[in-house]
Order: structure tokens, then sequence, then C-alpha cells
């Protein structure tokens, strides 16, 4: 293990350049806990010290070459140390990727799902861990589990029981489904866009169902956007262009040759955009919960319909070990 006690005095002789990198990674927004290892980088990109080992001075132009080296870890530790000072320990942790949000109904009532985006499989407590990409719920989860602030399931009838993991169930299902599926998005400014804003509405739209509001037309908005969006990214890729409209019968019928199929019939009583527009604007009545939770499944499924066209390079259940970063002391590690 890396002896990083000359960190805090480090910290205190290489501070003037720590606030002026700072400012400049405020400026560009890089994430709290992504800035000390980029200032240890910049320190030495930037010829801010030199460094002799057995009095033989080492060749720092290539930084990538000394990340597991003692010295870059004591370097990192001096950042890390200076920026817990600066934004506080807890601004500092890395969160990982943050769960996909979704919305059940338990007993008629809304219940937040937090779906983890990736299966995981601990080798090591802290330090090694397997990272699954999975196209639904991976071997050993259970959807249950990801219920927030759940009911006690064992005091429920076995009919209705069923019924709400069933739909849970499914719900996980479909998230996990749409997220392994934007894997095969372009890299493009407009994929990259369309990809975010097809799981930010979804998202608000079932934040919006679980928030207990009166009013559920903007929800509604949502989730015609978010069908919106993904049959344009699916034009996108096929014709690298998408058309600017908004009904989406008219858009699934665009990708019947390109091996979309939906039963477009369930659109049927789905509103027109003229009534859509007000709905966004909480106008015109919205439908019981139970109206817009079907909405809600409906919208699950066309996504997923819409995005077959997008080839992931991973198949499902590919997984990686992750292994910490050489330049983390043990314990960041």
């Amino acid at each position: 293990m890396t002896d990083t006690s000359a960190a805090p005095d480090l910290k205190s002789s290489i501070d003037h350049w720590l606030v002026l990198f700072d400012d400049t990674f405020a400026e560009i927004e890089l994430p709290l806990p992504k800035r000390p290892f980029e200032t240890v980088m910049l320190l030495i990109e930037s010829g801010a010290f030199e460094l002799r080992v057995s009095n033989a001075t080492v060749d720092l132009s290539n930084p990538w070459d000394h990340v597991a080296a003692p010295w870059f870890r004591i370097l990192y530790a001096a950042a890390k140390e200076w920026y817990v000072d600066r934004y506080g320990a807890k601004a500092m942790e890395s969160g990982g990727n943050p769960p996909i949000c979704g919305v059940t109904l338990i007993r008629g009532a809304p219940f937040v799902l937090q779906v983890p985006m990736h299966r995981t499989q601990i080798v090591e407590e802290g330090r090694l861990a397997w990272m699954y990409f999975e196209a639904g719920i991976g071997e050993g989860e259970n959807p249950v589990l990801w219920v927030v602030a759940p009911p006690n399931f064992e005091l429920m009838e076995a009919a209705q029981r069923h019924t709400d993991i069933a739909n849970l169930t499914l719900v996980s299902e479909r998230l996990r489904k749409i997220n392994f599926q934007l894997l095969g998005a372009g890299q493009d400014d407009v994929s990259a866009g369309f990809r975010f804003a097809i799981r930010n509405y979804l998202e608000t739209a079932a934040q919006r169902m679980a928030c207990g509001t009166a009013n559920l037309g903007p929800a509604w908005f949502d989730l015609q956007m978010a069908i919106e969006t993904a049959l344009k990214l699916a034009l996108h890729t096929v014709r690298n262009d998408y058309p600017r409209i908004h009904n989406i019968v008219d858009l699934f019928t665009r990708l019947s040759g390109d091996g979309v199929s939906f039963d477009l019939s369930k659109f049927d009583t789905w509103p027109e955009f003229s009534e859509m527009s007000g709905l966004r604007y909480a106008q015109g009545y919205s439908g019981s919960l139970a109206d817009v939770f079907k909405a809600y499944l409906l919208a699950l499924d066309a996504v997923i319909a819409a995005l077959s066209v997008l080839l992931p390079v991973l198949g499902s259940g590919a997984g990686f070990l992750l292994k910490p970063a050489p330049w983390l002391v043990e314990k960041d590690a």
C-alpha cells in the first residue's frame, strides 16, 4: 500500500495550481469526482514539477505511463484531499451509474421503481465486481427489491400480490430492455440527444405518476414524447433523417419497411397531438391514475418496438470485471 502521509504538505504546495485548474474545470462543468485525477494529469502536462528518482530525471511526456506509480498515487491523494476540503466528502463520492427510474401500482397506489442499470456481482467488496449488461432481469435479481419504500407484500391477498408483482416485474424488464437497446444508438450528437430524451421523458412521466398530483396531463405528454423520440431515433438510425411530425401511427408506418412492427390499433384511443398539447399544460381531463399507468405500459412497449432497429454490439448478459483504478490508494479503491 502506498504511503500517502506526505499528501497534506504536498496539498499546500500545489494549492495555487489546484485553484487555477478547478476554475477551468468549473467552466467546462467537469463532474467533481473526476477532478482530482484530471488535476494530476494537468500538473504533469503543464510542467508544474520535475521528478527525480535515484538522481535520474523521469520522463513525464506521457502521464499515462505513470498512473500506477507510487508518486502518482501520492499526488492523487493530495488533490483528493484538497477537493474534499473545498467541496466536502459527500460531493466527491462517485455515484456510479444512476438507477433507471420507473413506476408501478401496488394496490392501485403508485410506487417508484429504481432499477439498477446493470446487474452486478461482487467479487471483493469495495474492489472487484462484475458488471453485466442485461436486456431484462438477470440471474439472481429480484425486482421486488427495487420498489422504493414498499408495502409489506406478505400481508397482501395472494391474487393481488401476484398481479402487482407481475406488473412491477414487467416494468422492470421493459426498462432494462430499453436501456440495453439504447446501447446500439449512434455516437453522433443527434443520436445522443434522442437517447437522453427518451430516458428523460420516461423517467419524468414515472415521477409525475408517483408524486400523487391530481392532474396527470403532463405525464401523458411525456409518454407521447418518449414514443415520438424513440421513433425519430429509429428513423435517424436507418435513414439518417427524421420527419418533424408528431403522429405516432404515421411515424410507425414509416418504419414498417425496416422490420419494425407494432399493433397500431392500440393507439386508437390515444389522444391526438392537439389534445396532448393541452394536457401538457394540465388542461383537460387526464383520466385516472390507472388509465395513465396503462398508457405508461403501452409507451414502454412502443419504445421497445421502435428501438428494435438498434443493434447493440454487446449481447445481453455480457459482463466486465471492474478493477480499481491503479492510482487509487487502498481506502479509495
